[in-house]
């Protein structure tokens, strides 16, 4: 059986980095001993209106010759985007200004700012949003920082968090703390049959962020992958 740093070629195409309303795009990488390629993107904060993409570019060698972007069956630009507050990693829910009646949804639940009655689904503060989240959504972790709450899976990895907002006697502000979004492409979709051999990741975002991205490249079953890393370590 083959191990997972041999079935796939891991590589940071895009090292951690800071963006504000730009994009970033990777070196090119070869495709011809892979069929399909996975792209990983972190996102950093995010406020409500800023999302963040992926796209693909193919060329014709490393130096990107001819670069153009990798289109679907539809002709449509192959992408993955992340909107904010929208099936993110962790939320931060700013109550500073929270005033009578305010509502705060958390994946479907909503919470109701007043007198704080955790079964009732109601919260005086960051405190009592604490309680109403942890009687209602106990597969969620939320935490405190003074008027600030955060929230995301107590099993990360496990499930994602959508959060809005109901502005009535005050300002609740919902902002993401960071997201992550994954693009698979099989090798059919670039144009090899007029020399397309590489594959390059740009990341686009409208957000002041850090934002990185990692490729995969696999499915070969011919050969078995070797990682260019300063350290590679198999446990036996």
């Amino acid at each position: 059986m083959k191990r997972l740093m041999e079935q796939f070629k891991i590589d940071t195409v895009i090292v951690p980095q800071a963006l504000n309303n730009t994009s970033s795009i990777s070196s090119y990488h070869a495709m011809d001993m892979y069929n399909e390629a996975q792209i990983n993107l972190s996102v950093g904060a995010m406020a409500a209106t800023n999302t963040a993409k992926i796209e693909i570019y193919q060329a014709k060698d490393a130096d990107g010759t001819d670069a153009e972007i990798v289109k679907d069956a539809n002709g449509d630009n192959i992408k993955a985007e992340i909107v904010a507050n929208v099936k993110v990693r962790k939320v931060k829910i700013a109550l500073a200004s929270v005033g009578a009646l305010d509502k705060v949804t958390i994946n479907g639940v909503e919470y109701t700012k007043d007198t704080t009655d955790a079964a009732a689904k109601k919260f005086n503060d960051a405190a009592g949003l604490l309680l109403c989240i942890a009687y209602h959504q106990p597969e969620l972790k939320a935490t405190a920082e003074s008027t600030d709450v955060f929230v995301e899976y107590a099993n990360p990895g496990e499930g994602t968090i959508t959060a809005t907002k109901t502005n009535a006697g005050g300002v609740v502000t919902i902002s993401t703390e960071s997201a992550d979004a994954i693009l698979s492409m099989l090798q059919e979709y670039m144009k090899t049959n007029e020399g397309f051999t590489h594959l390059a990741v740009k990341v686009t975002t409208d957000a002041n962020t850090i934002v990185s991205a990692q490729m995969l490249r696999g499915n070969s079953g011919r050969y078995s992958a070797i990682q260019a890393v300063g350290a590679s370590v198999m446990v036996k």
